[in-house]
Formats: structure tokens, C-alpha cells, sequence
């Protein structure tokens, strides 16, 4: 279920570090009456403190690692609309109790990719970038915007990382993001498409995505 899991080892670690970043500067994006890039901005500041706290109960005490994880990612990212996305085409034929059973399902996927991430981070720099100026003739939209950050390894490799947030109730939210290419809304459609081929459907896909989804938690 966890793309992370389909990369080689070596690339296993070095996206856990680039996810690790993105939870724990997701988990300040909420921040009202600030622009998506001064909340983004300002978690930066965060990042450390919060390591310091959050990445030792990996080893100490796992189940509150979790809790932990989950308590800072719940306020913070728009499972709703990022659980729409995965599930694209195939939502408009769901009702609102499949709707529902997918996304609970799906923020377990996503808090778990997020939590087992954030156990192998090693500290590296986060930068972000400076807004781009609004294009000419090009209209914006005022209630979504594109954060562009850096995340500089101990090798001297530069990650592009994208966050594509959504504005709530006057809040900025998560929605997706980009880590070095991967798109992590694609990757989670790709094997929902998968799971819908393979199993028929929308009852049995969303089923046996949350099935397997707590096997791997078991293994």
C-alpha cells in the first residue's frame, strides 16, 4: 500500500526524510489570517523542536508515536478533498457512506506513510522558497496556492518538494504534494485504479485497501 515500500532501500530513506519534513511542516499550515507562504514560512522554525520531541517514541513507546503523528496531521490537511483526488474518476459513482469508509481508510494509509517516514528523518535542511509572482493575465485562484520548498541532504543533493494546499474557512490546508517527482496523490490513484480493476467494486476495493492497509501494520 505504502509506495515508500516499492523503492529501493536506498531511496526508501531518503523519501522517509523528504515525508518526514513535509508532516512536520504540514502540521503548522494551519495557521489563520496568514498567507500559504508565511504558514509554511513559519513552520519551518518549528521543524527541529519538533523532531526532538515526536521522533524518539518511535523506539520508546509506538503507539504514542502514532498518536502523536495523527494528532499533529488530523487539523492540518484536507483528508477530504485529498481522499477525492485518489479516488478520481471513481468517486462521482460512490455515496457518501462509501465516501466516507474510503476516506477514514485513506487518512490511516496517509498518517501511517507520514509516521514511518518521520521515524527514519536525519535532520536534513528544509528551505522555503520565495513565492512567485502572479503571472500576467493569468487569473488566481484566491483560495489555492502552490508552496515550492528545498530539502538540502548531508550528500549536497537538492529535493524539490511541492505543496499543493487548499484555503478552509479561512485556514490553508494540505491537499497533495510533490517529493522529488513523485506525486503522492497519482501514486495513491494509481493503486486505488488498481484495487477497482482487481476487485470490481467500490465496495470491495475500499474493503481490501483498508484490509491490507492494517495487515502491513501486523507484519
Amino acid at each position: 500500500m505504502n509506495f515508500v515500500k516499492k523503492q529501493t532501500r536506498a531511496a526508501q530513506q531518503t523519501l522517509a526524510g523528504l515525508l518526514a519534513a513535509c508532516l512536520l511542516l504540514a502540521a503548522h499550515l494551519g495557521l489563520a489570517s496568514e498567507s500559504a507562504w508565511r504558514a509554511v514560512q513559519a513552520s519551518t522554525d518549528l521543524l527541529l523542536e519538533r523532531l526532538v520531541v515526536v521522533q524518539p517514541l518511535y523506539e520508546e513507546d509506538e503507539d504514542r508515536f502514532y498518536a502523536e503523528v495523527q494528532s499533529a496531521l488530523e487539523p492540518h490537511i484536507d483528508f477530504a478533498g485529498f481522499s477525492r483526488g485518489v479516488m478520481g474518476k471513481h468517486y462521482r459513482l460512490a455515496d457518501a457512506e462509501q465516501r466516507a469508509r474510503f476516506q477514514s481508510a485513506f487518512k490511516r494509509t496517509l498518517i501511517r506513510t507520514y509516521a514511518g517516514a518521520l521515524a527514519e528523518f536525519d535532520n536534513e535542511k528544509v528551505v522555503v522558497l520565495p513565492p512567485k509572482p502572479p503571472v500576467e493575465g493569468k487569473p488566481q485562484n484566491p483560495n489555492k496556492a502552490t508552496i515550492l520548498l528545498e530539502l538540502h541532504s548531508k550528500s549536497g543533493r537538492v529535493y524539490p518538494i511541492v505543496y499543493q494546499m487548499a484555503k478552509s474557512n479561512d485556514r490553508w490546508l494540505l491537499r497533495n504534494l510533490v517529493v522529488d517527482g513523485v506525486n503522492m496523490g497519482k501514486q495513491f490513484r494509481g493503486q486505488f485504479d488498481s484495487y477497482m480493476a482487481q476487485h470490481k467494486t467500490l465496495d470491495a476495493a475500499i474493503s481490501n485497501w483498508a484490509k491490507i492497509d492494517h495487515d502491513q501494520d501486523d507484519e
